[in-house]
C-alpha cells in the first residue's frame, strides 16, 4: 500500500509535469511574416522565416531610397531569450559587410541564413550591430499573431470619464507629472522616449524620458501655463496635454505599436482628451484638410474671405457631429479658430503649403522645380486677408492656452492681432509676448518691466524676476570656459563684425560655423566632424562657432561644453548681417576664410568630411 501511494505521486508528478511543460518547436517550421514585438528600423522586414534541425532561414525584404545604399553587418545573430546566440552563417541577394545600392523601386528582398533555433527557445532578437541606426528587430515570435504580454493591473480595463471639465488658463510654479508604462519592455531594446514642451515664454524643450528595467517612467516639468505636449516614442509623437499641479500616466502595448492607428491608454489629468488626441479624431475635421485648391486659385480677397468663413463653420459642424466628449469638441473647436486665424495671417504659406500637396511634391529636385516656376498670391490679397480678423472663440474661452501656438501666433501678429475681450487672457498673452522677447536675448525697457508690476496677477513679475536672476547666474558661470565670448563683441556694427573675429586668427585657416541650438542638422554634423577635427588637430585650422539670440543662451552655454573651438554669441542684428553677407538664410552654413582672412568657400548644409578637409587645406596654402 505504502508503494502504491509513493508510485502514484510519482505518476502524479510526472503527469504534472506534462501538463505545465511549454511544448517543444517541432522541425521544420515555417512562419509567414512572424510576430515582432518592436522594430528598431523601418527599412527592413522578416516576411517569413523557415527553420529546420540544421539551420535558421530568415527571408527579409528592405524598404529605402532608391539609390542609396544599405549594409548588414557580419556580425549579425540571433539572440534567443534564453541567451543563446545564433552566429550568421551565409547570406543570399546581398554580400555581408558591403554597401547594397537599392534600384530603382527601393525594395530589395534577401535571405539571411543562422545556426539552429533551439527547441525550446519562445522568441529571439535579430541584431544587426550595436550601433546607433542598426537593423535590429526584438521579441520575435515563431507566429504572426500577437503574443500574451503581461499587463499590470492597475492598466487593464481603463475605463474612461463620459465628460473632462479643462482647466483654465492661470498662470502657475507647480509642477505637471507625466509618468507610464510600457509593456513589453526590455532595456536591451534602448527605446528612446523625449518629452517636448514649452514653458510660458521659452523656446520648446526636449527632456530626455528615462525608463526603467521594468518599462516604467517618470518625469517632472513646469510648464507655468496648461497647455499641449508631445511624447515621442520612437520618432511616433503622441499628443496631450500638460497641467501644473497634475500627473498624467500614459500606457504603451509594444505589441500594438506596428499598428499606425495605435492609440495608448491614458489615466490621470484629461486622459479622456488625451486618448481622444491619440486617436487620430481630428484628422478628418482639420480646417486645413477641407480646404480646395481650386476654390483659392488665383481668387480675390474677396471671394477667399468668404470661402475661409465658410468652411471654418463647416469644419466647426462637422466636430459637432463627432461622437466624442463636449472637452475635446471645445478643444477641437478652438484649434480650428486657431488655424483659421493663422492661415490669414501667413496666407501666403498656407497658400505654398497646399499647392505643394497638389503637385504631390516627393523630392528635392520636385520641390527646387516647383519653386523656381510657383507664383505666389499678391501681395493686394495676402494684405487684405490680414485685416480685420474676427475676435474668435480661441483667444478669449478661459482655456484658451489649450490651443497650441495661439501665444506665439499673438506674439508674431501683435500688431493686427483681434481684440482679446476677456481682461485675464489679455494679461497672459501681453506678459508672454514681453518674456518672449526676454527669453530671445533682448532688454526690456523701462516701460516693458513697468508692465509687470501693473499686472493684476503678480505671479508674472515673480517669474520674470526668476528668469533674470537665472540669466545671470549663467552669464557668471559661462566667463569660466574661456572659449565662450558672449556679450563681449555686443558694441559692434554688424557689419564689422565678421571682421572683428577674424581679426583675432590672422595666420591660420578658420571654419565659421553658423548654427543654432535647435537645429537638427547643425547638432548632427558636429558629431560628425570630430574625426575630421581629430585629424586637423596639429594644422594651423581654428573652428569658430557663430550663433545667435534666436538659441537660449543657457542651452547654448551647456551645448558648447561638447563642442571645442572658439564660440561666439551675437546680437540678433550681428547674426543676421552675417548670414546676409553670404546670402544664407539658413544654418548650418559653413565658410572658410584662409591665413589672411580671405573667404574661400561656402556651404549651406554640412558637406561631409572630405570636402571640408579638401578646403581647408586649400586655404592652409594661401
Amino acid at each position: 500500500m505504502k508503494c502504491f501511494n509513493i508510485l502514484a505521486g510519482i505518476l502524479l508528478i510526472l503527469l504534472m509535469g506534462a501538463c505545465t511543460r511549454e511544448k517543444n518547436m517541432q522541425y521544420p517550421l515555417t512562419v509567414d511574416n512572424p510576430f515582432v514585438t518592436h522594430s528598431k528600423t523601418s527599412s527592413i522586414s522578416i516576411e517569413k522565416m523557415v527553420l529546420t534541425d540544421s539551420a535558421t532561414v530568415l527571408s527579409i525584404h528592405a524598404t529605402y531610397r532608391p539609390h542609396n545604399w544599405i549594409r548588414i553587418a557580419k556580425g549579425s545573430k540571433l539572440i534567443t531569450d534564453g541567451g543563446t546566440e545564433l552566429t550568421v552563417v551565409s547570406a543570399e541577394g546581398i554580400q555581408l559587410d558591403s554597401l547594397f545600392w537599392m534600384p530603382d523601386s527601393g525594395e530589395a528582398d534577401f535571405t539571411l541564413t543562422f545556426e539552429t533555433m533551439p527547441a525550446d527557445a519562445k522568441y529571439f532578437d535579430y541584431i544587426e550591430c550595436s550601433y546607433e541606426g542598426c537593423f535590429n528587430l526584438y521579441g520575435i515570435y515563431f507566429s504572426a499573431d500577437k503574443p500574451d504580454i503581461k499587463v499590470p493591473a492597475e492598466w487593464k480595463n481603463i475605463k474612461y470619464p463620459k465628460d473632462e471639465t479643462l482647466p483654465a488658463s492661470t498662470l502657475s510654479k507647480d509642477s505637471a507629472v507625466v509618468s507610464g508604462y510600457i509593456s513589453g519592455y526590455r532595456p536591451e531594446m534602448d527605446i528612446t522616449l523625449t518629452l517636448y514642451y514649452s514653458p510660458f515664454g521659452q523656446n520648446q524643450k526636449d527632456v530626455p524620458v528615462p525608463v526603467d528595467v521594468n518599462g516604467k517612467f517618470r518625469v517632472v516639468a513646469t510648464p507655468f501655463l496648461p497647455g499641449s505636449a508631445f511624447l515621442v516614442f520612437q520618432n511616433r509623437a503622441y499628443s496631450f496635454f500638460l497641467v501644473p499641479g497634475k500627473e498624467t500616466s500614459i500606457f504603451f502595448d509594444l505589441t500594438k505599436f506596428a499598428d499606425e492607428s495605435y492609440a495608448p491608454d491614458y489615466k490621470g489629468c484629461m486622459a479622456l482628451v488625451g486618448h481622444e488626441m491619440a486617436s487620430n479624431l481630428s484628422t478628418k475635421n482639420s480646417f486645413g484638410n477641407l480646404l480646395e485648391h481650386d476654390s483659392l486659385d488665383e481668387k480675390p480677397a474677396a471671394v477667399i474671405l468668404p470661402y475661409l468663413n465658410r468652411k471654418l463653420k463647416e469644419t466647426c459642424d462637422s466636430i459637432d457631429l463627432m461622437e466624442v466628449s463636449d472637452a475635446y469638441k471645445k478643444l477641437s473647436k478652438i484649434s480650428a479658430e486657431t488655424e483659421y486665424m493663422n492661415m490669414r495671417f501667413n496666407f501666403d504659406r498656407y497658400w505654398t503649403n497646399l499647392c505643394m500637396r497638389q503637385a504631390n511634391i516627393s523630392s528635392q529636385k520636385e520641390y527646387q522645380t516647383f519653386m523656381a516656376n510657383f507664383k505666389h498670391p499678391a501681395s493686394s490679397v495676402v494684405d487684405s486677408l490680414k485685416t480685420n480678423v474676427p475676435s474668435l472663440e480661441c483667444i478669449n474661452v478661459p482655456y484658451f492656452s489649450l490651443s497650441h501656438s495661439i501665444l506665439n501666433l499673438y506674439v508674431q501678429n501683435q500688431e493686427i492681432f483681434p481684440a482679446i475681450t476677456n481682461p485675464d487672457n489679455a494679461e497672459v498673452f501681453k506678459a508672454y509676448a514681453l518674456m518672449t522677447k526676454f527669453e530671445g536675448g533682448s532688454t526690456l525697457s523701462d516701460d516693458e518691466m513697468k508692465e509687470f508690476d501693473s499686472f493684476k496677477n503678480p505671479s508674472f513679475k515673480e517669474l520674470l524676476d526668476n528668469r533674470i536672476a537665472e540669466r545671470k547666474a549663467k552669464l557668471e558661470a559661462l566667463k569660466e570656459n574661456k572659449s565662450a565670448h558672449i556679450h563681449e563683441l555686443d558694441d559692434v556694427a554688424p557689419d564689422k563684425i565678421l571682421n572683428t573675429i577674424l581679426e583675432k586668427y590672422q595666420g591660420k585657416a578658420v571654419l565659421l560655423d553658423i548654427w543654432a541650438t535647435w537645429c537638427g542638422p547643425c547638432r548632427s554634423a558636429h558629431k560628425t566632424i570630430l574625426p575630421l577635427k581629430e585629424e586637423l588637430k596639429n594644422e594651423e585650422v581654428v573652428f569658430v562657432y557663430l550663433t545667435g539670440t534666436t538659441s537660449p543662451v543657457d542651452k547654448w552655454g551647456e551645448m558648447i561644453k561638447e563642442i571645442s573651438g572658439e564660440h561666439y554669441y551675437l546680437t540678433g542684428e550681428q547674426y543676421q548681417s552675417v548670414l546676409s553677407q553670404f546670402e544664407s538664410q539658413g544654418v548650418p552654413t559653413y565658410l572658410v576664410f584662409d591665413r589672411n582672412g580671405n573667404f574661400e568657400y561656402k556651404s549651406v548644409g554640412f558637406p561631409g568630411n572630405e570636402t571640408m578637409k579638401a578646403n581647408l587645406l586649400k586655404a592652409l596654402e594661401k
